[in-house]
């Protein structure tokens, strides 16, 4: 319907015609104009899939109106969102540990943000009432108890109430810089990604941490030396290339140009492969980091750019821009490698840290 930078190429190309359409005809009937009613329907489409959307114009989640789908959707940025086999069609990809985080696992789910936002904190105040009348009326507690008790309740209330106001004001830097959050969340948790579990509160810590850093970048603050000469080469920095920064992937790109077809676009070709890892959290391939006498032998894991890098610190063209990447009926192989659950690297280094070897993987 209409061509921007926030929507990806695979939601104008594989979105299901037939209930795109369903969807904006609901966007029009609440008063949406027809471009609005087309990037609302095209965003909230790609980020919710289609089931969830209807939910949710429906108004199974509270009363809907154009502000609140504004304020959601308008200004996500969709670019990266992909699409997978669906049947004979193809259904966009959810990151549903976000989604569930705002909605629940499903409508009959109350006290979720998105609930409080669309409903005014209706539900959680009838559950603090219904509370509180049952502390006061519990004749095991003394006065003292009761009042401390509906105190305690008051407390926790305030703190949700003002949780989930950040957490839906900040809903578009959220699914914006997810990996990201993730990412800052496991450094300072004992888990593995696949089960990283955050409630909101915790991504809200989060945002404001990352918000601030953006802020220190800014100042040319916070960032060891290595890492501000890598923040200075990466063209158009969004909060979400952090990963880039702590990587090795801009020691090398612009600066080595061997094997590498028009060098001058190797930098946005290597921020583009890195926003293509987002969310990407499973492969068929194991992640494999094991120390054998001198020697490290490592897959690498989903979200490592430094697998970005490998053709580099081992002599050979898997590089952004290099032969290999311009190599692959479909997808080029490092785009396959770095963006697919069926690619991957391995690699080896000896105990200086030397890369002895590097080779791409694939899996059919």
């Amino acid at each position: 319907p209409f061509l921007s930078s926030t929507i990806s190429f695979d939601i104008y190309t594989k979105t299901n015609t037939k209930q795109y359409k369903k969807i904006k005809q609901q966007l029009l009937d609440l008063g949406l104009g027809d471009f609005e009613a087309s990037n609302i329907g095209l965003k909230g489409y790609s980020t919710l899939g289609f089931a969830r959307m209807q939910e949710l114009l429906s108004g199974k989640y509270g009363p809907i109106n154009s502000d609140k789908l504004s304020h959601l959707f308008s200004n996500l940025n969709c670019a990266n969102v992909v699409f997978e086999p669906d049947g004979k069609n193809f259904k966009p990809m959810i990151n549903e540990q976000l989604i569930n985080l705002l909605f629940g696992a499903n409508f009959k789910v109350v006290n979720t943000p998105i609930r409080n936002f669309l409903n005014g904190f209706g539900e959680m105040e009838e559950y603090i009432k219904k509370e509180t009348e049952k502390i006061k009326a519990n004749q095991d507690l003394s006065e003292d108890d009761k009042r401390q008790r509906v105190d305690e309740l008051n407390t926790s209330y305030t703190a949700y109430c003002f949780n989930v106001t950040e957490f839906i004001s900040n809903f578009e830097f959220i699914f914006n810089n997810w990996d990201v959050i993730e990412e800052e969340f496991l450094k300072k948790q004992s888990v593995s990604k696949l089960k990283i579990k955050l409630n909101i509160s915790q991504v809200n810590e989060i945002v404001t941490s990352l918000k601030t850093v953006q802020k220190t970048i800014r100042t040319k603050k916070g960032f060891s030396n290595k890492q501000q000469t890598r923040y200075k080469r990466i063209p158009h920095y969004e909060p979400r290339d952090y990963p880039l920064v702590e990587s090795d992937v801009f020691d090398y790109v612009g600066i080595q140009t061997q094997y590498t077809t028009n060098p001058e676009q190797a930098p946005e070709r290597a921020v583009q492969l890195s926003r293509m890892m987002e969310n990407k959290t499973t492969k068929k391939i194991p992640n494999v980091n094991l120390d054998y006498g001198t020697y490290n032998i490592k897959i690498f894991n989903p979200q490592d750019r430094n697998l970005i890098s490998g053709g580099y610190r081992s002599g050979c063209c898997f590089r952004p821009n290099g032969n290999a990447d311009n190599f692959g009926s479909n997808n080029s192989l490092l785009t396959y490698c770095c963006a697919t659950e069926y690619g991957s690297g391995i690699e080896i280094r000896d105990n200086k840290g030397k890369t002895l070897m590097f080779s791409p993987v694939l899996r059919n």
